[in-house]
Order: C-alpha cells, then sequence, then structure tokens
C-alpha cells in the first residue's frame, strides 16, 4: 500500500473500485476496502476529479429518468450538468484519479491554494505517475479473454450517479501511458441484469437485487454504464449533515425505492465525524471480450456523480490470459505479405484527459 503524506485534505474520501485490488492496496491477502465499514481504508477514494461538468454537451437523461438518483435535489443550471446526466462526457484530470481532485489549486491557478474546503486537496499528483515512480507493490490479477469476472467498489459519500468499468493494454512506456481516451475504446459490457450487495470479504455473503443500466446518451456511444444502486437520504445534502443514520428518519426517506434490506442512505455523517457506515460493497459482473490480446492490461473504474460535479476514478492491474489471440499464435506463422500491419503506438495525453474522445 502506498500513501500520500504530503498534502492535506479538508474532506472525507468518497468511493473507489473495491475488487480487484488496487494500486492502492499492496500485497494485503485481503483487500481493506472489502472488510465491513473499511471505505477508504487504502485511500483509495482520494482520486478523482473535482469541479467537472458535462459542458458544453447536453444532458442526455430526462428528469423524470429512473436512472435518476436525486430526483429530490433542486436544479438549476449547474445541477443539471453534473457528470451523471450525460454519462461519460464530463472531463477528467486522469483516467486513474488526481489526488485530492484539484491538481490546478483551490481556486485553479492560486499557487497557494492548497486548502479545498468541501473538495479536496490542492496539487496532488496523478495516480498514474505516482504508481510509477513510487513502490506501489500494486497487486496483479488473471483474467482470462472471454470470461465473466466479478468487480467491485464501495462508496464513502454516497453522491449517487453511475459507474463503469473499462481495460486499456499498458503500453510500452508503462502506465503513464494509459489514457482516458485508451479507457473509452476499452468500455466493458456489464453481464447479466443483476447487481448484489456483498457484505465483507466472504464472497457468499451476497444479497441480490435487479440492476439499472443504460447504453442510451452515453459516452463513447453504445458505452454500458449502471446507476449507483444505493438511494441517499430524502435531502438536498444527502442526509450527511441533516441526517444521523442511514436510516434517513429526519427527511422522510429515501431519494428512491431501495433495491435491498439494509442497501441505503448515505454512508457517513457529520454528527458521527464521517465515520463510514456501510458495511457492503455493489458487486457486478462484467463481460470480458474474447479478442483481447494477452498481456498487461489497467482496469479503471469511474462512477460519474449526480449530487456533485465530481468523477471518482480508480485503477487496477490486471494481466489477461488466454482467448482467441493467445490461440492464434499457436497456429503456423504467416508469411510477410500476409502479416498484418503492425500498430501505431498510441498518444500519450501529458496534461488532462478528456472524457469526449479528444
Amino acid at each position: 500500500m502506498f500513501a500520500i503524506i504530503l498534502y492535506a485534505s479538508t474532506a472525507s474520501g468518497h468511493g473507489n473500485m473495491a475488487w480487484p485490488p488496487t494500486w492502492h492496496e499492496g500485497q494485503a491477502e485481503v483487500p481493506i476496502e472489502l472488510k465491513k465499514y473499511e471505505t477508504c481504508s487504502s485511500g483509495a477514494c482520494m482520486w478523482f476529479t473535482n469541479n467537472t461538468s458535462i459542458f458544453p454537451h447536453e444532458p442526455t437523461m430526462a428528469e423524470d429518468s429512473p436512472l435518476r438518483t436525486y430526483p429530490f435535489k433542486h436544479l438549476d443550471e449547474s445541477t443539471r450538468y453534473t457528470p451523471w446526466w450525460a454519462p461519460g462526457r464530463a472531463s477528467v484530470h486522469g483516467p486513474c484519479g488526481v489526488y485530492g481532485g484539484n491538481p490546478y489549486g483551490c481556486p485553479a491557478g492560486d499557487p497557494n491554494g492548497t486548502d479545498c474546503p468541501g473538495g479536496g486537496a490542492g496539487f496532488g499528483p496523478d495516480a498514474r505517475e505516482y504508481v510509477a515512480t513510487h513502490d506501489a507493490q500494486a497487486q496483479t490479477t488473471t483474467w482470462e479473454a472471454g470470461s465473466v469476472q466479478d468487480v467491485m467498489w464501495n462508496i464513502k459519500a454516497n453522491h449517487g450517479g453511475g459507474y463503469a468499468y473499462r481495460l486499456c493494454m499498458v503500453p510500452d512506456e508503462g502506465v503513464t501511458g494509459v489514457t482516458e481516451t485508451c479507457f473509452q475504446q476499452g468500455h466493458l459490457d456489464f453481464f447479466g441484469d443483476k447487481s448484489w450487495a456483498q457484505w465483507g470479504p466472504d464472497f457468499k455473503n451476497r444479497t441480490e437485487f435487479t440492476a439499472v443500466r443504460t447504453k442510451t446518451g452515453t459516452w463513447p456511444p453504445n458505452s454500458e454504464w449502471t446507476k449507483d444502486p444505493v438511494p441517499a437520504c430524502r435531502a438536498e445534502d444527502g442526509g450527511v449533515f441533516s441526517e444521523d443514520s442511514d436510516d434517513c428518519e429526519k427527511s422522510g426517506g429515501y431519494q428512491f425505492d431501495t433495491p435491498a434490506p439494509g442497501v441505503h442512505g448515505y454512508g457517513e455523517y457529520f454528527s458521527s465525524q464521517f465515520m463510514s457506515t456501510f458495511g457492503f460493497v455493489i458487486v457486478d459482473k462484467v463481460q470480458i471480450p474474447s479478442n483481447l490480446k494477452p498481456g498487461k492490461y489497467v482496469l479503471s473504474f469511474r462512477w460519474d456523480c449526480e449530487q456533485t460535479p465530481q468523477v471518482w476514478t480508480t485503477c487496477a492491474d490486471i494481466a489477461v490470459v488466454g482467448g482467441k489471440h493467445e490461440s492464434a499464435a499457436q497456429a503456423p506463422a504467416k508469411t510477410a505479405a500476409q502479416a498484418p500491419a503492425k500498430e501505431m503506438p498510441q498518444k500519450v495525453l501529458r496534461t488532462m484527459d478528456y472524457a469526449n474522445g479528444i
């Protein structure tokens, strides 16, 4: 596990991938992010993009859409352009997150703007560059091309919205070369219409419910996203200051119907010093394409929020084995005239990656 100690934060982290083990887990036999009430204990939830929106693009989601997660929140010109209103369109500082979410300070451009009240910290490093220059000791998870795999994420502060998982093959320059554009080309489809709440690290201790997924109005086109299934409290702030527990008694209930017993609330409260209250992670299954080349990949989890102008991203190392390409490699070699053209190396975006394909 690696930790940031140079950048002070004024806000709790809010959500991250829990399985496969991320760059932030180290070599722990049981990832700490799978344990009950340990959300963000690895520090993974502090890597994100703050103050982003879908602008200049327009919302692709109707105000009465069943994909909405904060239907009781007041809508205006700012709240109608938060990331979930057009999944995948909001720009990000990096596909694996930036520590504190504000790489240019608060406000942006202020050389003394390290303190970002309510929104992380300023001048944090890009996760790609940090993991490449520090001894992260990240675990590598092996997936077979064509298989179906479990993926999980957890919530510290429930900002609603929805999420997706994406794969990018690691280029010659290493993880610093993976980009949002590459991940957009590697969106994974979810397998089936079920999700689960998993209570602790036991993969058998799960509660099943029906997921709400969409490929309509998403970016890139036809990419599949899943609605955050956990309803926050029925209050403008989701309950973080106005409630004391996930029962949401003061606000009179939840933003939408609960999918399963105990799967509801904001996840942390001012009255309890922002201690994590969720004892579960959210599980989905994803389909790994059968035509993937064997090799080193990075998996990126992306959570586009509805309540706030934020995108939370976390990455993990994946080794892809098997599949059509490995079978083809065992066949007789083609002649030079038959050989396919060599792939051009992918362009590396050294500043800000954009979720609109730039």
